[in-house]
């Protein structure tokens, strides 16, 4: 049984690491299409799901909600942005991307996540190739 499971861990490792790099790509040939522009944080809503008080409620129990407006080819956006940073205030200027297929999907211009998930991958499949070898001695 410990023997199987010295062969399957390594083999999981290296699925999972496929998946990270698969979602990393997605999500990067994603952006690639958008366009970027400049929008104004509207609001900011701070909410938990357990419906605390988000004031009382620890960081990591904390969703935020956040509108932003701008313009494309003439025409107000506002929208909610698919992202939230610390540093967002109200009034902000920030760069953002947009679909311009649908130009009120709108995320944070954030070109290191897709990168983060593609390492991240690439570092499971290391492990996952190196245990396995390490199981054959």
């Amino acid at each position: 049984m410990n023997r199987l499971l010295n062969r399957m861990a390594p083999i999981m490792l290296v699925v999972f690491g496929v998946v990270l790099i698969g979602f990393g790509f997605g999500d990067a040939s994603k952006q690639m299409s958008y366009k970027k522009t400049t929008a104004v944080i509207k609001k900011i809503e701070v909410f938990t799901l357990t419906g605390e008080d988000p004031d009382l409620a620890d960081e990591e129990d904390r969703e935020y909600r956040v509108t932003v407006a701008y313009t494309v080819n003439g025409q107000a956006v506002n929208t909610e942005l698919g992202g939230y940073s610390s540093s967002y205030k109200e009034g902000k200027e920030i760069k953002i991307k947009y679909n311009p297929k649908n130009v009120a999907e709108a995320v944070p211009d954030d070109t290191v996540f897709p990168f983060l998930l593609m390492g991240g991958g690439v570092v499971m499949i290391l492990i996952g190739i190196f245990t396995f070898l390490r199981s054959l001695r």
